[in-house]
């Protein structure tokens, strides 16, 4: 017979292996072509790395094998801790190949993205206890959130970083609600993934404000909570977060020692060039596209309409609305009977609830400044939907008791098939083959043998190397696309495509950025202009495209989104789903 309990245990399983298929499917979607430059360059570092002969070594910053300014790359802003792991497991699997560590990694981060669904399940359990299925519905619309899906199929710190961030916050938020007087052991654990998180990558460091606040704010929810066991639980918490991220990336720092905390002047050297990098004054090729990119707008509409889509996006906005309407009128009510200050109100009747207020100010402080930023790519963002999950979650019930008086079976079915059709949509992304290795045969298949193939660089070329497939080998001829319109780059460009005869597109890197800035870029803008309507000397004889779908079944009727475009992230669609244009001379 099963009882309630062990009901959702049954249904949580179901969404976990939901999410787990969702993540894995096709996880070996690009064939060992390695077509996500972070991926090549994290398996490359971590090829690279060598066991430390002894600990010591491990923890010197100027010798260590594991260090990547130590192994020829001196350029690196992420945390270290993924590669390591990363590289441990390879060692042990003998999967240390440069085909084998990208597909492990990817699996790692697929299998640390289902550990952040229950991380959101236990968080929804403790914050809307009152509410039995928000916990579950949260972890269901985690499972479907498609940024993290997609990120899952990628080796790259983000998702390590958003499993570490969630969990350290659910163990803070454990020991705000413990009744037991002594914490230490749950304080302890938020340090530990608080490290990790920051040895993944600094951005952890946002959520530092939060976890203080739970920390302090405790001593209000236990009343015959002493200000010096506040001060040891900070302690314990700061000196086990120090220790973990000494221990799990070290060379963030310049010495061994772990009472010097002196920063690494190189990695600090790394940081200081990447935000120089990240400014419209530079004429670096990744910039281009966000110079004229709108504020808080752009970010909102990548969220709604790509990183969870519309369904879920309204269901968060409905949370949000719901919890902040019932604190205004139970605040309103608690005024009229007392005469209660915000102050007062907060930290005498609504203490339960803080930190679903706390979390709320959180997201959306951070949304605004992030979105704010020069670079706002939706990575940036990947730890606020856990969150934005649990709020969708909130507005989800809200709905359901709505729908459920009014008895509208038809309103049930337009609000399931918006949740829905984003995540099955982009799902299509997978089950058909990459559009780089379509075009990349189509090459080899039509074009002759030695020709001259025209390719754009800041891009993958193509054809893929398939030669000893196909028996065929191409000359590439690089165009520097990105460079400034001068009269030199636009006569050695009118050499270049003299001698080829195709012109290849591989994704919209470069026409995607520099047609929104013509100011910049007025000669390149009108080349693409006479390019995409044919009234250079090179016509397109082939075009292919992986855009997410929706068929219907037993038709040859399909339903696709173009998610490319100047309001789209351009990360969103390069690695995995491009759209391939191929041009031959007439």
């Amino acid at each position: 017979m099963f009882t309630r309990k062990r009901t959702e245990k049954l249904i949580l399983l179901c969404i976990i292996v939901l999410a787990t298929v969702l993540r894995t499917y096709n996880i070996h979607w690009d064939q060992n072509f390695h077509l996500h430059p972070d991926e090549r360059f994290l398996t490359m570092v971590g090829n690279a790395m060598q066991i430390p002969k002894n600990i010591s070594t491990y923890f010197d910053t100027n010798t260590s094998p594991m260090n990547p300014e130590n192994i020829g790359f001196t350029f690196y802003v992420y945390g270290i801790f993924p590669i390591i792991l990363n590289k441990f497991i390879a060692l042990v699997m003998q999967t240390d190949t440069y085909n084998l560590f990208t597909v492990q990694g990817r699996m790692l981060s697929a299998i640390f993205d289902v550990f952040t669904l229950i991380f959101v399940y236990r968080i929804g359990k403790i914050l809307f206890s009152e509410k039995p299925r928000v916990a579950l519905l949260g972890g269901f619309f985690y499972a479907i959130s498609v940024l993290p899906i997609q990120l899952s199929h990628f080796f790259a710190v983000d998702t390590f970083l958003n499993t570490f961030m969630t969990g350290s916050f659910y163990f803070m938020l454990t020991m705000y609600y413990e009744k037991k007087k002594e914490s230490y052991g749950v304080i302890a654990l938020s340090g530990v993934l608080f490290g990790l998180a920051l040895a993944s990558k600094l951005s952890a460091i946002f959520l530092l404000p939060v976890l203080l606040i739970l920390l302090f704010l405790a001593r209000f929810q236990a009343k015959k909570l002493r200000i010096t066991t506040i001060i040891k639980r900070v302690l314990l918490f700061g000196i086990v977060a120090y220790v973990l991220l000494r221990l799990a990336d070290p060379y963030y720092f310049a010495s061994s020692s772990f009472f010097s905390f002196h920063l690494n002047p190189n990695f600090l050297k790394s940081i200081n060039e990447l935000r120089a990098l990240s400014t419209p004054e530079v004429w670096f090729p990744p910039s281009v596209q966000w110079i004229h990119k709108t504020p808080v707008l752009f970010s909102l509409y990548n969220l709604a309409m790509f990183g969870v889509g519309f369904g879920i996006f309204f269901c968060m906005l409905i949370g949000f609305t719901t919890i902040y309407s019932r604190k205004v009128d139970k605040y309103i009510e608690a005024q009229k009977k007392a005469k209660l200050s915000i102050f007062s109100y907060t930290m005498v009747l609504n203490m339960q609830k803080l930190p679903i207020v706390i979390l709320a100010l959180w997201m959306g402080v951070f949304f605004l400044y992030q979105s704010v930023q020069f670079t706002k790519t939706m990575r940036y963002f990947i730890f606020l939907y856990p969150y934005i999950a649990l709020f969708a979650a909130v507005g989800l019930h809200r709905m359901h008791i709505y729908v459920h008086k009014k008895r509208s079976w038809g309103i049930r079915m337009i609000i399931f098939a918006l949740i829905l059709y984003w995540p099955i949509m982009f799902m299509s992304v997978y089950t058909r083959e990459n559009s780089r290795i379509r075009a990349s045969q189509w090459l080899y298949q039509h074009v002759p043998d030695g020709s001259s193939l025209l390719v754009e660089h800041w891009d993958d070329a193509l054809p893929l190397p398939m030669g000893e497939v196909y028996n065929k080998r191409f000359i590439f001829v690089e165009f520097p696309i990105f460079g400034q319109d001068t009269e030199e780059k636009w006569r050695d460009a009118a050499t270049r495509m003299e001698t080829a005869d195709y012109y290849i597109l591989s994704s919209n890197r470069a026409y995607g950025s520099i047609m929104t800035v013509p100011e910049r870029y007025p000669v390149t803008t009108m080349f693409y202009q006479d390019l995409f309507n044919e009234r250079l000397q090179f016509t397109k004889v082939a075009e292919f495209t992986q855009y997410p779908r929706l068929c219907v079944p037993f038709t040859t009727f399909c339903w696709e989104i173009v998610d490319q475009g100047p309001w789209a992230d351009e990360a969103f669609t390069v690695y995995d789903h491009q759209r391939v244009l191929i041009y031959k001379k007439i």
